[in-house]
């Protein structure tokens, strides 16, 4: 694996080579398992992979800020971000 990232079509050719099952197919899990994942998320409920952790959200309030190229204060808007929490096996893998 180089350095770029991984991504959706890499796990499915990875998937493929284990298990024989077409690309296509595992694509298309893949992404229905991605859009249930963000519907879940969307109704602000947390998601729980095990063996990689847990999808949440967090609530950021407003705030003042200031644009780094005039110096002038601006009112950044609340939003919600979704974070993600490794769970202690993944960061046992990945900490020797």
């Amino acid at each position: 694996m180089s350095s770029e990232n991984y991504t959706k079509n890499d796990l499915a050719k990875d998937i493929q080579r284990d298990t024989g099952y077409s690309v296509s197919a595992i694509s298309e899990v893949i992404g229905s398992a991605i859009t249930h994942i963000q519907d879940v998320l969307v109704n602000r409920q947390p998601v729980y992979i095990g063996g990689i952790g847990k999808f949440d959200f967090l609530d950021r309030p407003a705030r003042e800020g200031r644009n780094p190229r005039t110096g002038e204060v601006i009112m950044i808007e609340s939003k919600t971000a979704v974070r993600f929490k490794p769970c202690s096996e993944l960061k046992r893998l990945m900490n020797p």
